[in-house]
């Protein structure tokens, strides 16, 4: 007897064996039982993210199930494409961006794309992963993870910003610059404070690269009329809604937003 049994090779299987039924040259049946085996498993990425980091660059991460499971191919690699085109159809440009050395017994991954910002040309941002094993498959349905950048994409605010003016001579007029970046500061409750403009911007911000449920307090009126960032807006209706609480605290925010064409 011969033949092919095909098995999905993402799921483990322990104490796999064969019952075969078959009746013999003597017209007997009789039934044979194959050796138990525990046969290995291609580990596919799960969980893969990418998030924007203040420096530009992105941070992309993933894990497998199952790592102490025997893999099918241990010396693969994961690769990793780019796409800045803003479409996913068949025309669009992927550019493999780094080989990532596959490690059996390894749940975590994570890799950086160090040239975001250079290739980055004001569309939504994808990014796409698979075993460099399942080359074959090409990049078919189920045989990659993708991952997407919030979009529209910038880089965390400056504030505390200051300037100080040193001892000038003559010959010398020396100005001291400082500056950082960093998210909204929080009360003691973990409730992030909406002070000014800038706290705005940078809420608006966390808010579209998909944070967690955030809580938002007011400790100051807030006059946002030359401000068009709206929280939680976003371009082709792939909106990050916000999620959390909003707390006026008795203060007053102020919007004007009669200069956009959207109806509402």
């Amino acid at each position: 007897m011969s033949g092919y049994i095909y098995l999905d090779a993402s799921k483990c299987y322990k104490d796999f064996y064969l019952d075969a039924i078959y009746t013999d040259v003597e017209k007997k049946r009789r039934m044979t039982r194959s050796e138990k085996q525990t046969l290995p498993v291609l580990h596919s990425p799960t969980e893969f993210t990418a998030v924007l980091q203040p420096d530009g660059s992105v941070t992309l991460t993933w894990s497998v199930k199952n790592a102490k499971w025997e893999d099918i191919m241990s010396n693969d690699s994961w690769e990793i494409q780019r796409n800045t085109s803003g479409a996913l159809n068949a025309q669009a440009q992927w550019q493999t961006i780094n080989n990532i050395l596959f490690k059996s017994g390894e749940t975590f991954y994570t890799c950086k794309d160090e040239n975001f910002v250079e290739n980055y040309k004001g569309h939504p941002v994808y990014y796409r992963l698979r075993r460099s094993s399942t080359v074959a498959w090409d990049w078919g349905s189920g045989s990659y993870a993708q991952a997407e950048l919030a979009f529209p994409i910038g880089l965390s605010a400056v504030h505390t910003a200051s300037v100080t003016q040193g001892k000038w001579t003559a010959d010398s007029h020396p100005v001291s610059f400082s500056f950082g970046f960093g998210t909204p500061e929080r009360d003691s409750q973990g409730r992030y404070l909406l002070r000014n403009e800038e706290d705005w911007e940078r809420l608006a911000q966390l808010v579209q690269n998909g944070t967690e449920p955030i809580d938002i307090i007011m400790t100051a009126d807030v006059d946002l009329s030359g401000v068009m960032t709206m929280m939680g807006e976003a371009p082709n209706r792939k909106e990050q809604y916000f999620r959390g609480t909003f707390d006026g605290n008795g203060h007053t925010l102020t919007v004007d937003f009669c200069d956009m064409d959207e109806e509402f």
